[in-house]
């Protein structure tokens, strides 16, 4: 895989970077969350993060092949996701800012690069996202539990 072949890819994962070190508070739990090996309940992250990334390097060509139009309707939702991320972190709401975070990648990916591109990054972000809440949920780890 060129550099010069995947042009997009490559924006992509700049556009993930910047996200991680924007609202680094929020990847920083799953950090955290991920590397407890005393408590092995969520090293699986690691994997389910390597599985998302090899869907989108499997569907790179079709990112590659769709045309960049520009969402005005994302990058609103991405003002209102990153305005409820801010209140949520000031507010110590860490259920909802580590919730929200997959989120606002997958926004400023779909403003960016528009529906068509969001519709094929939909699902491994999610799942990166649902994974650790259902996780959480079904098996009662306490994820989003902060504590004091």
């Amino acid at each position: 895989m060129r550099i010069s072949h995947f042009p997009r890819l490559w924006m992509i994962l700049a556009l993930a970077l910047l996200v991680t070190l924007v609202y680094w508070p929020s990847p920083a739990v799953y950090y955290e969350q991920w590397r407890d090996f005393a408590n092995i309940t969520y090293t699986h992250g690691w994997l389910v993060l390597a599985v998302c990334v090899a869907l989108v390097l499997r569907s790179r060509r079709e990112i590659a092949a769709v045309p960049v139009r520009f969402w005005p309707l994302a990058l609103l939702a991405l003002g209102g996701c990153i305005l409820a991320w801010l209140v949520c972190y000031r507010a110590s709401i860490q259920d909802v800012h580590i919730t929200i975070f997959p989120a606002i990648f997958w926004l400023a990916v779909t403003a960016a690069f528009g529906l068509r591109v969001g519709l094929l990054l939909a699902f491994p972000v999610i799942t990166v996202g649902l994974i650790e809440l259902m996780f959480d949920r079904f098996v009662g780890t306490n994820f989003f539990e902060t504590s004091a």
